[in-house]
């Protein structure tokens, strides 16, 4: 199938989704399914092929590819908030005395929104706040990198707000100089 609900209002997409999925699984079809929503893939498919300029960057399950993305690129590109990335100067995020463990080679960190505490030691400055319903996302700086954080959405945060932040070590994710997980 080649982008079969393209051209569909988000309401019907949504629902056409799970029809084309339950018929899928029902019938036990096995279907090649060509997409560039990523809702559609990750909520579709066994298997997610995710290409870059026509090579595959990674294969695997959606969870995999969510939970442990194999480069910079996969990070980046899946997820309905991108993971955060963070430039690292030694075993510091870069512009603050913040120390991370980073393993060797590793110049950058990743962590995704939802995986940021809103208590721990690291002063940040909330630039902006975003409501999306059920989520703030909450738009911050760490020394002068960008880092978005979500919170439940009926936290009141205001912007211009200096908070704290914090997270477990666990759900840091590492990258080396070609972009490439660092495992």
């Amino acid at each position: 199938m080649d982008e079969p609900l393209s051209n569909l209002d988000a309401k019907l997409r949504q629902s056409m989704r799970e029809e084309l999925r339950a018929l899928q699984q029902k019938l036990g079809l096995s279907v090649v399914y060509v997409t560039h929503d990523q809702t559609e893939a990750m909520s579709m498919a066994d298997q997610v092929v995710l290409l870059r300029d026509g090579k595959i960057e990674q294969q695997a399950t959606p969870t995999v590819i969510y939970q442990r993305p194999a480069s910079l690129f996969v990070a980046q590109f899946i997820g309905s908030t991108k993971m955060n990335v963070l430039l690292l100067h030694g075993q510091k995020i870069a512009g603050t005395e913040i120390t991370v463990p980073a393993p060797v080679g590793a110049i950058s960190m990743g962590i995704r929104p939802e995986d940021i505490s809103f208590s721990g030691d690291m002063p940040s400055h909330v630039l902006s706040t975003e409501f999306t319903g059920a989520d703030l996302l909450v738009h911050t700086q760490i020394g002068n990198q960008p880092l978005t954080a979500r919170a439940d959405g009926k936290a009141v945060i205001s912007p211009r707000a200096q908070i704290n932040l914090g997270w477990q070590l666990s759900n840091l994710h590492w990258f080396d100089a070609e972009g490439l997980r660092i495992q």
